[in-house]
């Protein structure tokens, strides 16, 4: 038995600059790319003020014709927050900020699926910017926090905004335990993984201090386990403008195609 699923992970930048005509152009690349599961960070948890309980993550289901999905804020910055959104049914959803009162820890969220009798989940993070520290005790907490949650028959998959890029710390401490696909895909292919931030060809980024030099952060990762997984494509995605729309983000997204066994 397999099951092929399509997984992506996409930060949407919580900003209001052109925010109705952002989202129009997010709409159109979720629906050219169509993943089966949408790991989104930087969702505002309102959209419009005469609908304060509608998040974006709302608005993009109905919008894009995703059946399912779930809202986390951050609870450092409620105006904001993770999502899923996928088109395959679960059972629960779960939230790191349940398991622990550390508020660097409330930073994932994650859904166990089910389906043609293989088990499989998609936890979706999004790492502290301002610490190289924060980040690697957020990965061992995530870490610990996925294995209470899963076992030997799940096959796990994380992604989200890392904010750290290959060869740092944290990539070489996340490859202990997982692996990288877009680095994956890139080695198989003979090419390099592409950056997801790019102040060279993302107008938002172009006067970012902060970022100055292309840069992945964003990843898709598979953990290591006996279960295999085929690798079929991984692909950017908001990284063109679509016709008669902006570019979505200041982020680039990262789309994985698998086959799971």
């Amino acid at each position: 038995m397999s099951r092929s699923v399509s997984i992506a992970t996409y930060n949407i930048w919580h900003h209001p600059h052109k925010r109705q005509e952002r989202f129009n152009a997010l709409c159109a690349e979720i629906k050219q790319h169509q993943p089966d599961i949408l790991l989104l960070q930087e969702v505002m948890s309102t959209f419009q003020p005469d609908e304060p309980f509608v998040s974006i993550a709302e608005h993009l289901a109905q919008s894009t014709g995703y059946p399912y999905w779930m809202m986390d804020p951050y609870m450092d910055s409620l105006d904001e927050g993770l999502a899923i959104l996928t088109k395959l049914p679960f059972e629960r959803t779960d939230s790191s900020a349940v398991a622990t009162r550390n508020i660097n820890h409330h930073c994932a969220i994650r859904i166990p699926f089910t389906i043609d009798d293989i088990h499989f989940a998609v936890t979706n993070i999004h790492f502290n910017w301002r610490a190289s520290d924060i980040r690697l005790d957020q990965l061992q907490f995530v870490n610990a926090w996925i294995a209470s949650q899963s076992n030997d028959e799940t096959i796990e998959f994380l992604g989200g905004d890392f904010n750290d890029g290959p060869g740092s710390l944290l990539h070489q401490a996340a490859l202990q335990d997982w692996v990288d696909l877009a680095d994956s895909f890139a080695a198989r292919t003979g090419q390099t993984a592409a950056t997801t931030l790019d102040p060279v060809t993302n107008p938002y980024l172009k006067k970012n201090d902060g970022v100055t030099i292309p840069v992945r952060y964003d990843w898709l990762l598979c953990q290591r386990s006996p279960s295999p997984v085929t690798l079929q494509q991984v692909r950017l995605i908001g990284n063109h403008r679509l016709p008669h729309h902006l570019l979505p983000s200041d982020h680039y997204g990262v789309f994985a195609q698998l086959r799971l066994h």
